[in-house]
């Protein structure tokens, strides 16, 4: 449309307002603001053009003369009237992707279905012979480094749970069209092309699959994910869409099938808008205060949330039901407080841009803050699935079956952070089933958590008249709680990172990816439809042959026909890992996967680096 329409939508809404409507001045100030917002988009893109055309001015060359002079063209008439060419369509999206950095600081902006909604520019430019693929694909990977010009600089608390600057702008290629037909286009190769060029953290790239995904585009998407910067991560359609519709009737099947990750892989649809990341709970801190009468072991200190006397109990299923009942008092704070940081958002930070560019918000004359989208989600995060299902095993086996120790003796070991117990600490490491090798026992601990989670939690509505859904991905909020968190019952000791996302523990899958997989699939994934991460490591040779390329690609096939949601891979030794820890001048360009993002190894913190390295390196 271009603002220069959009405006014209907004005076003609604001022309039919009621003046006796109680609410008449806030639905006036709101369209005031867009109007204000749509002529001030024009004045902004207009300074670029002025600007490149000052530069033409003085250029020593012709060839760069016309490259400014073009530039300056565009940007007079994107993106205040509609995109006329590819390159015209590149550029107003980048200005309305560039904006709300400025306007809201710009937290998972994300470009989406970028393959879908460009390839008509595309497809007309060269129907036409005014664009070559070389021309289209220098465009495409200015753009990819424009994404990298986004530097966010967060207080040192935001900056150790986002480490890697996580600014989540979630580019988007593939996966079914509308109608549920395969949508992989030339765009879509060539995406993947400008991936392998650029190499670097941004976009965050993401690749949907289904499964009648041509096997020609699985072997392309092996072989990036084999150079090595932990892109595209991989989501399955399969599983996806169908959780979409179950969390609200009004959502056609037309709309979940176009549904867009945002952010690291927050599940969003068009005219949604969500507190995709609606704070962290700690499923390991639960436990804690369920093993000290709801008392932080760290500081001493009283959550409020009181459990029952260790030695009144006699059985696992009594230590899981006073288990259930801290985490239900656990969801309960944490949606209070999102409802609070709704309220406060509303009150100080609306989002008059964004809200210009979400459907539902101009028809009904509403901030995305006050509840204008279409659909409205806030989506809390679950952190240390694994972590916390390891350590429910160990307490079921050490003392209600092998009966080593009373509860309230093995509680008084962690406490003391294992210490005198390391023989008893590599038992429980060593011996006992963990989550991610395929062993029913634990993987159903996990089920019992995750299902527990997302039934308290879905029982909630939030302030713009919302549901809350569930996600289970940590960023590297893993580091940060497990800060906070003393010693658990699965041999991890006080302060170290938790498991991260749905990934299983550190070091602790030691059956390869399949099983791997197996144990995450046992967790009602599309309940999770606000995230799901899981992170695998693998050994660099698989992907440089023809016969390792096959094995993966069939690996993939196996991720979307068991029923996985999300899967990304570093492809990187440990040696480089450990050598760029120790020379980080050496690998400044050293890209990896971090959480639901990819981020420079070297500017990430020590235990972040730590928590990388320790994650499995399976082979095929």
């Amino acid at each position: 449309m271009g603002f220069t329409k959009i405006i014209k939508e907004i005076q003609e809404k604001k022309s039919k307002l009621d003046l006796t409507d109680p609410d008449y001045l806030y639905f006036d100030q709101f369209y005031q603001a867009g109007e204000i917002i749509c002529d001030t988009v024009s004045i902004f893109a207009n300074r670029y053009s002025r600007l490149a055309r000052q530069m033409a001015k003085k250029s020593n060359t012709l060839k760069r003369k016309k490259e400014l002079e073009l530039i300056s063209d565009i940007c007079k008439h994107v993106p205040s009237f509609p995109a006329r060419n590819f390159y015209e369509a590149l550029q107003s999206f980048w200005f309305v992707q560039l904006i709300p950095q400025i306007e809201s600081n710009g937290y998972s902006i994300t470009p989406g279905r970028f393959d879908q909604y460009m390839y008509p520019y595309f497809e007309e430019d060269m129907r036409r012979g005014c664009l070559k693929v070389h021309e289209a694909l220098e465009l495409l990977e200015c753009l990819w480094l424009k994404f990298n010009e986004i530097i966010r600089v967060d207080d040192k608390d935001a900056a150790a749970i986002n480490a890697g600057y996580a600014s989540g702008q979630n580019l988007v290629i593939s996966g079914v069209n509308k109608k549920g037909e395969d949508s992989t286009n030339f765009l879509s190769y060539m995406c993947l092309i400008a991936n392998k060029h650029i190499g670097l953290g941004q976009p965050n790239f993401t690749v949907r699959l289904h499964k009648k995904t041509p096997v020609n585009f699985l072997e392309k998407v092996a072989k990036n994910i084999g150079y090595g910067n932990g892109m595209p991560q991989i989501l399955n359609d399969e599983v996806i869409i169908p959780g979409l519709l179950r969390i609200d009737s009004k959502l056609t099947l037309s709309e979940a099938r176009d549904y867009i990750p945002v952010g690291c892989d927050e599940i969003a649809v068009k005219g949604m808008w969500a507190r995709s990341n609606g704070g962290y709970l700690n499923f390991a801190k639960i436990l804690e205060l369920t093993l000290n009468g709801g008392k932080c072991v760290l500081s001493g200190k009283s959550s409020g949330l009181n459990s029952i006397d260790l030695n009144k109990i006699r059985s696992f299923d009594e230590f899981l039901t006073s288990f259930k009942e801290l985490l239900k008092k656990g969801i309960e704070i944490q949606v209070a407080e999102a409802n609070d940081t709704d309220i406060v958002h509303r009150e100080l930070v609306p989002l008059p841009f964004v809200s210009l560019l979400v459907p539902g918000c101009i028809e009904k004359g509403r901030d995305v803050t006050q509840g204008g989208a279409n659909y409205n989600f806030t989506g809390p995060v679950g952190v240390g699935a694994a972590t916390t299902g390891d350590s429910l095993m160990a307490i079921k086996r050490i003392i209600f079956q092998e009966k080593k120790k009373t509860l309230k003796k093995f509680n008084d070991t962690l406490k003391r952070n294992f210490k005198g117990e390391e023989v008893l600490r590599q038992y429980i490491i060593n011996h006992l089933p963990k989550f991610g090798n395929d062993e029913d026992e634990v993987d159903q601990l996990v089920v019992f958590l995750t299902s527990n989670y997302f039934n308290q939690l879905e029982k909630y509505r939030n302030t713009r008249g919302g549901k809350f859904i569930p996600a289970l991905y940590s960023v590297t909020a893993q580091i940060g709680l497990g800060n906070k968190t003393g010693a658990s019952p699965d041999g991890r000791l006080a302060e170290e990172p938790l498991s991260d996302g749905l990934s299983p523990m550190y070091g602790r899958a030691r059956l390869g990816p399949t099983a791997t997989l197996k144990s995450v699939t046992k967790v009602e994934l599309s309940r999770a439809i606000n995230g799901v991460i899981v992170n695998q490591r693998l050994t660099p040779t698989i992907l440089k042959s023809k016969n390792g390329i096959n094995k993966f690609v069939k690996l993939l096939q196996s991720f979307v026909q068991l029923g996985g949601f999300h899967w990304q891979f570093n492809v990187i030794s440990s040696d480089i890992l450990i050598d760029a820890q120790k020379n980080p001048d050496r690998y400044r360009d050293l890209v990896v996967r971090v959480a639901g993002y990819s981020a420079i190894f070297i500017e990430l913190s020590k235990k972040a680096q730590d928590s990388i390295i320790a994650r499995n390196a399976a082979e095929l």
